[in-house]
């Protein structure tokens, strides 16, 4: 059987080390994956913060500032 080696597009490609959570995208912490909105932004801050795209602190964070939204 055959291997075959996925390349990252370019959107898929990790932010370079340094990078804030004032650098991503809007739309990456409000993408559409079902719930509420704040539930989705939470999902997408977790996934930057497992994708170490986002340091622990700047975790903590934008996590407070989205649930003071409740």
């Amino acid at each position: 059987m055959r291997r075959y080696r996925i390349r990252p597009s370019k959107e898929m490609r990790p932010m370079s080390i340094g990078m804030s959570i004032e650098d991503v995208p809007g739309d990456a912490l409000n993408e559409q994956s079902g719930g509420s909105d704040i539930q989705r932004r939470l999902e997408a801050l977790r996934r930057l913060f497992d994708q170490r795209l986002i340091t622990q602190e700047e975790y903590e964070e934008k996590r407070k500032e989205i649930l003071r939204e409740l």
